[in-house]
C-alpha cells in the first residue's frame, strides 16, 4: 500500500469512527443510583398528580391521614436489579399501596410493578391504570 492510499484509509477510518462513536455512546446507558431513581420517579407527572391529590385531601380534612408514604429499596424482578419506589396512602394508620415504580439500575428504564411483581413498561401502564386513586 502506498502512502496516499494509507492516508486516505486512515482519514476514512477516523471519519467513520467519528460518526459511529456518538451513536454507540448514546446506546450505552449509565447505571442509575437509588437517589437518581427516586428523583426520576418523583418527576413523573402521574406521581406529581398523586402527591397533589393527597395534599389537597389532607388540607380539606384536618383529620385526614398523612399525604402519603414513600418507600425506596431494591428488587430483582426477572433477575435484574431494579430500584423500587413504592407510594402508600394512609401510611400512619393502614397503609394502602398506590403503585410501585421500578427503575432498572443498569440503565434507568422505568417500569411499574404489575401483578405478581412483574415489571410493566411505563408506557403500557400509562395507557391502562395511571390514574391516581386516593
Amino acid at each position: 500500500m502506498n502512502i496516499v492510499t494509507r492516508t486516505v484509509c486512515g482519514i476514512a477510518a477516523a471519519m467513520s469512527l467519528g460518526l459511529v462513536a456518538p451513536a454507540f455512546a448514546q446506546s450505552v446507558s449509565k447505571a442509575v443510583s437509588m437517589d437518581e431513581a427516586r428523583a426520576m420517579v418523583l418527576e413523573l407527572p402521574e406521581v406529581k398528580a398523586w402527591q397533589e391529590e393527597r395534599r389537597k385531601a389532607a388540607e380539606a380534612d384536618r383529620k385526614a391521614p398523612a399525604t402519603g408514604g414513600i418507600l425506596t429499596g431494591s428488587r430483582m424482578p426477572m433477575g435484574k436489579k431494579h430500584w423500587s419506589v413504592t407510594f402508600y396512602t394512609n401510611p400512619s394508620t393502614q397503609a394502602v399501596k398506590w403503585a410501585t415504580f421500578l427503575v432498572r439500575a443498569s440503565d434507568g428504564k422505568l417500569f411499574v410493578e404489575g401483578e405478581g411483581g412483574k415489571p410493566i413498561a411505563l408506557e403500557k401502564w400509562r395507557k391502562s391504570a395511571a390514574k391516581p386513586t386516593s
